[in-house]
C-alpha cells in the first residue's frame, strides 16, 4: 500500500535495495560516498546518465588492458601525457633538423646547377 501510495512498485524498491548493498560493499566511508554522489550530480549537468556510466565503464576497461589497479589510473594518464608532450618535442626538432638538412641539400643542389 505505501508503495503505490508513493507511485512506486516492487522493482523500485529491488532497484534501491541493490544499490544500497553495493554502497554498503563500498565500505563504510559515507564522506566518499557522498562526495561521489556530489561529484556525478555536478558532471550529471554537461553530461547524460548514459555518458557518465560508459566513462566509468571505461576507466575499469583501461585499468584492466593495462593490468593496472583502478586507483593507479590517473597516475598512468599523467605519466603517459608527460611521455606524450616530451614526444611531441622531440619530434618538433626531428622536423626542425630535417628542415634545416632539406635547406642545406636545396642550397647543395643549387650552387651545383650554378
Amino acid at each position: 500500500m505505501f508503495l503505490k501510495r508513493q507511485g512506486r512498485s516492487t522493482r523500485d524498491l529491488a532497484a534501491h535495495n541493490r544499490l544500497l548493498n553495493y554502497i554498503k560493499k563500498l565500505g563504510d566511508d559515507e564522506h566518499q560516498i557522498e562526495s561521489l554522489i556530489a561529484n556525478l550530480l555536478g558532471v550529471a549537468n554537461s553530461l547524460q546518465p548514459e555518458q557518465i556510466v560508459e566513462l566509468a565503464n571505461e576507466l575499469f576497461e583501461i585499468a584492466k588492458s593495462e593490468s593496472i589497479p583502478l586507483f593507479e589510473v590517473p597516475a598512468y594518464v599523467r605519466q603517459k601525457t608527460e611521455e606524450k608532450q616530451k614526444l611531441e618535442v622531440e619530434i618538433q626538432k626531428a622536423g626542425a633538423t630535417l628542415q634545416s638538412r632539406n635547406v642545406d641539400i636545396q642550397t647543395i643542389e643549387e650552387y651545383k646547377g650554378n
